[in-house]
C-alpha cells in the first residue's frame, strides 16, 4: 500500500475513534424498558420508587418472616423436653386444643433507617411501622393468620432538593404448616394502599408539591428447616421467594403539571439461617440471609455517573426471644443490610404475643 494512502486511512480511523469517544462521553442516556430515566422535572416518587420499593418490601418481609419463624420455632419447642433443661417456659407445653381456645394475638413495632448515596438520587429515609395480627392454630401442624400494618415514611433527597412523606396501610393473610418434625412451609400475601406528599425545588427556587396515591401487592412463599440439639442449641434455615408490584397513580402537581402514573416490580429470592440457644425463658439468636433481586427496575439519571442499581444484599439479624410461665411471649430484633453498594440500612423492632 502506498505510504500516502496508509496515512490517509490512519487519519480517518483516528478521527472516527475520537468522534466516537466524544459522543460516548456526551451522548444522552436512554432508559430501557426496565429502567426509569429521571431529570430535573421528575417528581420525587418516580425518581426514588425503584430504590424505595426494595426497603419497603424488606420491612414487610422481615415482619412476616420473623413471625413465621417464631411460629415454627414455637411449634418445634412446644411440649418438647430439651436434654439438660427443665420443663418450663414454652417447653413446659401448651397443649393443642380446638379452634377458639388456640388463638394468638400479636403486635409489633419497627424503626428502619436508610441512607443512599447514589449519584443524582441520594436520599435519607426513616420508617416507623406498627403491625397487629391474629394466629389461628388449626391443630398441631397448621397455623393461619391475618395482619394489618400502618407505616409512616419520611424521605429527604438531594434529587431536585426534594422529598416525600408517605403513609401506608398493609393487610393480608399468612399460613404456616409443618410437613415433618424438621420441615415447614409458609406463604403470605399483603396489599398496601399509600398516600405520598411529594415535594421538589425547581432551578429558580420554587417548591413544587403534589399528593400521589399508590398500591402494592406483595406475596411470598418459602420452606423452613429446623433442628434442636442437646443442650438447647437450635439451627434453622429458610429459602423463600417474594414479589412486589407497586403502582403510583397519576396526579397534577402545584404548578398544574400532569405527572404520569408509574409502576415498579421487585422479585427476590432469600436464603438464610439462624443459630439459637434456648435457656428456659430466653432464646438469643443470630442470623444471616442472602438476598438477590432476580428482577428489579433500575434508575438512570440524565448525566453520568449512574446509580449502582446492584442486585445483591446480605441481611444480618440478631435478637432475643422471651418466654415465660404465662401465655405471653415476645422478641427483640436488630437487623443491618451489609452488602448493597451505595446503601446503608438498619432496623430495630419488637414483638409481643398472647396466646389464649
Amino acid at each position: 500500500m502506498p505510504t500516502h494512502t496508509a496515512k490517509f486511512l490512519g487519519a480517518i480511523l483516528v478521527t472516527a475513534c475520537t468522534s466516537h469517544a466524544a459522543y460516548a462521553q456526551h451522548a444522552p442516556v436512554v432508559a430501557t424498558v426496565d429502567e426509569t430515566l429521571v431529570s430535573s422535572t421528575t417528581d420525587t416518587s418516580t425518581a426514588l420508587l425503584p430504590e424505595q420499593i426494595i426497603h419497603q418490601t424488606q420491612i414487610v418481609s422481615t415482619t412476616l418472616n420473623n413471625h413465621l419463624t417464631n411460629i415454627q420455632t414455637t411449634r418445634a419447642l412446644d411440649g418438647v423436653q430439651i436434654s439438660g433443661l427443665p420443663m418450663s417456659g414454652i417447653s413446659a407445653g401448651e397443649n393443642q386444643t380446638p379452634l377458639g381456645q388456640n388463638i394468638s394475638a400479636w403486635v409489633s413495632y419497627s424503626r428502619n433507617e436508610t441512607e443512599n448515596d447514589a449519584p443524582g438520587i441520594a436520599y435519607e429515609s426513616d420508617t416507623d411501622s406498627v403491625s397487629v395480627g391474629l394466629d389461628f392454630i388449626l391443630g398441631g401442624p397448621l397455623t393461619v393468620g391475618f395482619f394489618v400494618s400502618q407505616s409512616w415514611t419520611d424521605t429527604d433527597s438531594s434529587f431536585n432538593r426534594g422529598g416525600s412523606d408517605t403513609e401506608s396501610t398493609t393487610f393480608g393473610p399468612y399460613i404456616s404448616v409443618t410437613v415433618t418434625d424438621w420441615l415447614a412451609l409458609d406463604a403470605s400475601f399483603g396489599h398496601t394502599s399509600s398516600s405520598t406528599d411529594n415535594r421538589r425545588v425547581t432551578a429558580v427556587g420554587t417548591t413544587v408539591t403534589g399528593t400521589q396515591d399508590g398500591t402494592t401487592n406483595y406475596y411470598s412463599f418459602g420452606a423452613g428447616l429446623s433442628h434442636w440439639f442437646e443442650g438447647g442449641i437450635g439451627l434453622s434455615g429458610r429459602a423463600g421467594y417474594n414479589n412486589s408490584n407497586t403502582k403510583n397513580d397519576a396526579y397534577t402537581d402545584s404548578t398544574a403539571t400532569a405527572i404520569a402514573a408509574t409502576k415498579s416490580n421487585l422479585a427476590q429470592i432469600q436464603v438464610g439461617g439462624r443459630a439459637m440457644y434456648y435457656t428456659q425463658n430466653f432464646m438469643p439468636y443470630v442470623g444471616v440471609t442472602y438476598i438477590n433481586d432476580v428482577k428489579r427496575d433500575k434508575v438512570r439519571t440524565a448525566a453520568n455517573p449512574q446509580p449502582a442499581n446492584d442486585e445483591d444484599d446480605v441481611l444480618i439479624q440478631t435478637g432475643l426471644s422471651l418466654y415465660g410461665e404465662t401465655a405471653f411471649s415476645g422478641s427483640l430484633d436488630f437487623n443491618y443490610n451489609a452488602a448493597r453498594e451505595q446503601n446503608d440500612a438498619w432496623g430495630v423492632g419488637g414483638n409481643v404475643s398472647y396466646r389464649f
